[in-house]
């Protein structure tokens, strides 16, 4: 629907409203990049506070997370999005980000200890959401390394 349409069949919708309605049709469009033209504009308006979130992060995580703003992604989310990968089985990655080109990043950070289960969740994930880059960032002598997780 176009702004027009939204405001001539819902005459007293809300702006926010408006705005959905208008993103859910570019993205029946598949037109990906004029959302994020319209997420800084969205994101302006949300303070830059420390989210529950953020404040559960251990150090390693703190630390990549300062990388990523740094990178100045349009928007990153901090364990905001669960995968659903079978009945009763879930993966939050720790990170996800938006790039400017419409690129969705899945951030996993892991210390000296990497699970099995931790491992199988994230190659499943890569394998079942394709559109999505999965990235496992690990650091050592304080230096992060990026390892791009293949289906």
């Amino acid at each position: 629907m176009t702004r027009e349409e939204v405001i001539r069949r819902f005459p007293n919708a809300s702006e926010s409203l408006i705005r959905k309605n208008i993103c859910d049709d570019v993205l029946d469009r598949g037109e990906i990049s004029r959302i994020v033209r319209l997420m800084p504009e969205m994101s302006a308006k949300v303070e830059r506070r420390a989210t529950t979130d953020e404040a559960k992060l251990n150090r390693l995580e703190t630390e990549w997370l300062a990388v990523l703003r740094e990178a100045e992604y349009p928007w990153i989310g901090i364990q905001a999005v669960t995968l659903k990968l079978a009945d009763r089985c879930r993966y939050t990655p720790d990170f996800m980000t938006l790039s400017d080109e419409g690129t969705i990043t899945a951030w996993e950070t892991k210390g000296a200890h990497f699970w099995d289960d931790a491992k199988v969740k994230l190659k499943v994930a890569a394998r079942l959401f394709r559109f999505i880059r999965f990235v496992l960032v690990t650091q050592r002598d304080r230096i992060f390394q990026q390892e791009l997780v293949k289906p």
